[in-house]
């Protein structure tokens, strides 16, 4: 896992993830990549082709470029979260990176109306290589106080498969 805390592996730190996942890769037939980055907020839905920063000038990392540079070390699925809503999903040489599945349980503290309140759970599928086979995105809603509801509007689902063919229309997974 990978973050913005200056106590963890941070996401900015490159070179420093593609040890970890080189050696992660080594000991293991899967290696599955958690991180949080990214900025937050509605105007935050596009995956930029850069570093973004938090308003008080914190990094939140380049994940595009960190994520892409996971796959090439040797992971071989990421999934990231931290806008606290949904992202784009790409294939990328054969390996999903889904740049944000936002939250899926968050009661207190944290706007869950609008797409805030989006909770996709991914299942993915690979082979013993680790190659994407197939996925498929279960629709949540999330509920002030309450947790996660099952969505039968499919908003979430809907809401990653647009913008995956914005953000990545040569890479985009049928969604």
């Amino acid at each position: 896992a990978f973050g913005t805390s200056p106590n963890g592996n941070h996401i900015d730190n490159i070179e420093n993830a593609k040890k970890i996942i080189a050696e992660a890769n080594s000991n293991a037939d899967i290696v599955i990549v958690s991180f949080h980055g990214g900025c937050e907020g509605s105007s935050a839905r596009h995956v930029p082709k850069e570093r973004e920063y938090f308003s008080n000038g914190l990094s939140r990392g380049d994940v595009y470029k960190f994520s892409r540079a996971c796959v090439d070390a040797g992971a071989d699925i990421v999934f990231g979260h931290s806008p606290h809503l949904c992202r784009a999903i790409e294939i990328y040489k054969n390996h999903i990176i889904a740049y944000s599945l936002g939250n899926f349980c968050t009661p207190y503290r944290i706007n869950v109306s609008g797409i805030f309140g989006y909770a996709p759970l991914l299942e993915v599928i690979v082979d013993n290589k680790g190659n994407f086979i197939k996925g498929r995105i279960h629709s949540f809603k999330q509920r002030r106080g309450k947790g996660p509801t099952i969505d039968l509007s499919n908003a979430a689902v809907k809401e990653i498969r647009n913008l995956s063919k914005e953000d990545f229309p040569q890479t985009a997974p049928n969604i």
